[in-house]
């Protein structure tokens, strides 16, 4: 297994502003043949994700 991204989103309060669901369906993973690529359509609810490169 290889970690590619670490994709980080912060809510900035316990229960979360926007449930997992939506949070999740933002993210898109697009399968190339140079590699994977990542696609995230903003959440208006949240700050955009900090993007982690794998280890």
């Amino acid at each position: 297994m290889e970690v590619l991204k670490v994709v980080w989103w912060d809510h900035k309060c316990p229960n979360g502003k926007v449930s997992s669901a939506k949070v999740h369906r933002s993210l898109k993973i697009i399968e190339e043949s140079s590699g994977v690529n990542i696609s995230i359509e903003s959440v208006k609810e949240i700050d955009p994700p900090e993007i982690i490169d794998g280890f």
